[in-house]
Parts: C-alpha cells; structure tokens; sequence
C-alpha cells in the first residue's frame, strides 16, 4: 500500500521536471532527476528506492538518467500518464475498498452470529423466568388446596356424627 503512495510520489516527481524541461524537446540531461535530489524527497531508504524504481522499470513508466556517471531517473510519456491517471492511488484505493470489502464479509456475519446467541440467550432466560413464575403459582395453589383439605379433614374429624365410609 505504501509502495504505490512512494510510486504515485516519485512520478509526480519526475512528471514535474518532465514538464518543466519542455517535454520531449530537452536535452535528456535536462528531463531527469540525479538519485541525490529524488532520495530526500521520497524519504525512503536506498533499498526502498531501488525497489521502487526496479518496479517502475518493469512497467517502463520510468527510464535510467545518467549526466555525467550520476545516476537517475526521468518519466517517460507512460509514466507521466500514470501520474495524470492517478494510477497508483487508484491502486491504493482499490487495496484499501477491497480488505473492507473482505472486513465486511467476515464481520458482519460474526457480529449476526453473537446477536443471535444473546438473543437466544435473552430468549431463554425470560422463558425460564415466566416457567419458574408459573411453577411458583401452581405451587401456590397446590399449598392452598392442601390447606384446604387440612382444613376439610379437621371439620369432618370435629363433627360428631361424622362416619367414616366403610364401602372399601
């Protein structure tokens, strides 16, 4: 991702001494930049920079500079053209829509799942709560009922003439 920032910088770079020196009609001393002026510039170490020109080779949008045995760069009318389009950053962009593209296909399920588990969770807590409530009340009733007999069965023992049935 960073590569294509440093590549869309190095081409705006070198686009601009492009302009600058007339175009095609300059000398070639006079379209490129030697590697002394371009490496402060892009604020990269010599590794980075060589990778970054092997790259930019490799799609011709940048050739050699060599006034006087000092090496550099210069764009040619590919890379000026890669810089106009935004090549590079468009190639950021596309990296950047595309991991959350990919962070949105993983997450969004994930997310769905968990709200599905708590809701079920929450789901069955409240119908335990409601079961548990419902015992309560039928163990309520059944105590009543019991009191109830208690009650019935003293009356019957306290009246005198009370008989028990014998039929069994």
């Amino acid at each position: 991702m960073n590569n294509n920032r440093l590549k869309h910088k190095l081409l705006k770079i070198l686009s601009k001494q492009y302009v600058i020196s007339g175009f095609e009609n300059a000398e070639n001393t006079e379209i490129g930049l030697n590697d002394d002026i371009i490496l402060p510039l892009l604020k990269v170490s010599i590794e980075e920079y060589e990778l970054l020109k092997m790259s930019l080779f490799e799609e011709k949008e940048v050739f050699r500079h060599n006034p006087k045995y000092k090496l550099g760069l210069y764009a040619t009318d590919k890379g000026v053209a890669s810089f106009v389009n935004k090549k590079y950053k468009k190639r950021n962009e596309d990296i950047i829509l595309n991991w959350f593209k990919v962070f949105v296909q993983i997450v969004v399920p994930v997310l769905a799942l968990i709200i599905a588990v708590l809701s079920l969770t929450i789901k069955l807590d409240t119908l335990k709560m409601q079961s548990d409530k419902e015992l309560q009340k039928l163990e309520n009733i059944m105590q009543e009922q019991q009191l109830s007999i208690e009650k019935l069965e003293m009356k019957t023992k306290t009246l005198p003439n009370h008989k028990k049935n014998t039929s069994e």
